[in-house]
């Protein structure tokens, strides 16, 4: 199976993941749910996904 890249240039693997839940870096650790888009004009970077949800 070959990688997509987002519109942003971020890869989700695996790519049935709608959302992933991630520790933000910088932020305290904390965890938030983020969804592999930037239909919300974020960008993440340094992301550490916990588990799929």
């Amino acid at each position: 199976m070959t990688p997509r890249a987002t519109p942003c240039g971020y890869q989700w693997l695996p790519l049935e993941w709608s959302s992933c839940q991630v520790r933000l870096h910088g932020f305290h650790g904390e965890v938030t749910i983020i969804h592999p888009t930037c239909g919300n004009g974020l960008q993440y970077r340094n992301l550490t996904c916990v588990r799929a949800v």
